[in-house]
């Protein structure tokens, strides 16, 4: 055994407001009193150095430049930075959030790390390519235990017993309950979190354009790539409102004002590729707390979920008719089915959250007892 205190460095491949998920191993390695650093990749201040921000986080700054080569020099200058931050900081363990940097980092921890990381898949990346997928398979088999976000994504992984599952729970209290539901005249249709415009997104936005049953509310952060509003400006949408970036406490508010969850994205109609298909988004959890329906893209892992556990309705967004579904399901709507359906996915999902945290505390207390 060390008697040094175990040191655990934690791997992001964006800043914190990208990566709400962080917060549930801070919360986790605070309570077991472990000593924890987190390095961010901090891609837009051009005036910042690899430098130490507080006791707890490193903000590694390299551009990223658009364009595939771009994109390619990026990352690579990103390992070259990440790799000497990780021999200066001489971290004991890694915990690695997604899978592009885990991937970058692979002959890394192979060499310095194996089965002493945890590796948490985010998404979809080129797993349909065989080496990278092969990469990805090693990278699982190689670390203490890896997560997944979404059982989707055993479409595109290989069965292996190192996998277990870890929703994306931010707001965990299942003591919300609403009482009516569709009894306004105008009826709030939202979308909640980093707002993206796909293209089944963007038709939908076109079709409920000046709808005066529907409003339409995008609340969060917008990203760079989002041209919503340039897009509302020229086609004179007014029955839309923007709120800003909110935190987790704000969510109860938020969502007290929300009728329908918009859960639509996906940029085709038909044979949506992996990465639309298989991800389960936050929403999904934000419409089983907080009970209120949500909508998805047909076609998609999401849509089956809802589908199973009568939860909202899936629609293709392209369809120029989507009202008609929303109007459908209103008059349709079952409280009671909806109520049930909402409890029965709630309880699965804190079953499987309570395997995660037994197997991350397990894994920290193993880890620990090695430093005692």
């Amino acid at each position: 055994m060390n008697s040094k205190p175990l040191k655990v460095g934690i791997i992001c491949f964006w800043d914190r407001h990208a990566t709400p998920y962080l917060e549930k191993y801070e919360r986790v390695l605070e309570e077991m009193n472990i000593e924890y650093v987190v390095l961010f990749w901090q891609r837009t201040n051009i005036d910042r150095k690899v430098v130490k921000v507080n006791e707890k986080t490193i903000d590694i700054y390299s551009p990223n430049k658009s364009g595939i080569l771009g994109k390619i020099t990026s990352f690579f200058r990103w390992r070259k930075i990440m790799i000497s931050c990780l021999n200066l900081e001489k971290y004991d363990r890694i915990i690695v959030l997604s899978t592009y940097p885990a991937v970058l980092l692979s002959s890394y921890l192979r060499k310095e790390f194996t089965n002493k990381y945890i590796f948490d898949i985010r998404d979809y990346s080129m797993e349909s390519f065989y080496f990278f997928k092969k990469l990805v398979m090693r990278i699982i088999r190689d670390s203490s235990f890896t997560t997944i976000s979404s059982e989707g994504y055993l479409k595109w992984l290989d069965p292996s017993e190192k996998i277990i599952l870890n929703h994306n729970l931010t707001f965990s209290s299942n003591t919300i309950s609403k009482q009516t539901f569709f009894e306004k005249k105008v009826l709030n249709f939202a979308f909640v979190g980093n707002v993206r415009l796909d293209n089944q997104t963007r038709a939908l936005l076109l079709s409920l354009k000046n709808s005066l049953r529907y409003r339409m509310s995008f609340i969060g952060r917008i990203l760079p790539s989002s041209d919503i509003k340039v897009l509302c400006d020229r086609e004179k949408v007014r029955n839309i409102s923007f709120g800003e970036a909110f935190t987790t406490e704000e969510k109860p508010s938020i969502y007290s004002d929300i009728d329908l969850i918009n859960a639509v994205y996906a940029n085709k109609a038909t044979n949506i590729g992996l990465g639309d298909s298989t991800p389960i988004p936050n929403r999904l959890y934000d419409a089983i707390i907080f009970k209120c329906p949500i909508v998805a893209s047909e076609g998609t892992y999401l849509a089956e979920l809802i589908n199973e556990y009568k939860i909202g309705f899936s629609l293709n967004g392209f369809d120029p008719n989507a009202e008609c579904y929303f109007d459908h399901y209103i008059q349709n709507f079952n409280k009671q089915v909806f109520l049930s359906g909402c409890e029965k996915l709630l309880s699965k999902v804190m079953y499987e959250e309570g395997i995660f945290q037994d197997k991350l505390k397990n894994t920290l207390m193993n880890w620990k007892g090695e430093f005692v």
